[in-house]
């Protein structure tokens, strides 16, 4: 027979265990939405503005309270439809320009995208990436003549003798059928 002081305590610490989980999905929940600071371990999330909506984006779109539920998923005014991420990478290198809208995104704005990744970069990082990025646009160019790409929808280029590895140019479509025609 096992003392019911045992039992007390196992069941306590079971149900502490419960609530800390949740307090920690609350936590990443209340973070993700941007209604307050983080929570630090072991914090009790105040839980009132989530609730009542406070702080909450108002309207329509991605991040609005309407657009929160699992419901609204399909709904096209709560998704962004087309994304497409631009990657300079190799060598511990990861710096990259994300496009992000509701219309397809078009060979000009991919283009103008990776001229902003190649400002980021230093004199050195673009000197191992400099055809990579040729290569890069001159892939968009093609692909908009054939009318765009479809996820999934990856492509990698690399200077000539230079491993991916080592250094890369990344174009990828994540979602909807992007590069298209301007």
């Amino acid at each position: 027979m096992v003392p019911l002081g045992v039992i007390t305590v196992a069941v306590v610490l079971a149900w502490g265990r419960f609530y800390q989980t949740i307090g920690e999905v609350v936590c990443d929940v209340a973070g993700a939405l941007g209604s307050g600071a983080a929570c630090a371990p072991g914090d009790i999330p105040d839980l009132s503005a989530l609730l009542s909506g406070e702080g909450l984006p108002n309207g329509d779109g991605p991040g609005s309270v309407r657009c929160l539920s699992a419901a609204s998923r399909s709904d096209p005014e709560c998704a962004e439809e087309f994304v497409v991420r631009l990657q300079a990478q190799g060598s511990g290198l990861q710096k990259s320009v994300t496009i992000r809208q509701k219309t397809p995104v078009t060979a000009t704005q991919a283009i103008q995208g990776l001229a902003e990744l190649k400002e980021s970069l230093t004199r050195a990082e673009l000197a191992l990436r400099d055809e990579a990025l040729r290569k890069a646009e001159a892939w968009i160019r093609a692909a908009a003549l054939a009318g765009g790409v479809g996820p999934p929808g990856k492509s990698g280029f690399t200077n000539r003798g230079v491993r991916g590895s080592v250094a890369r140019i990344d174009v990828e479509v994540l979602r909807g059928t992007n590069l298209v025609p301007p």
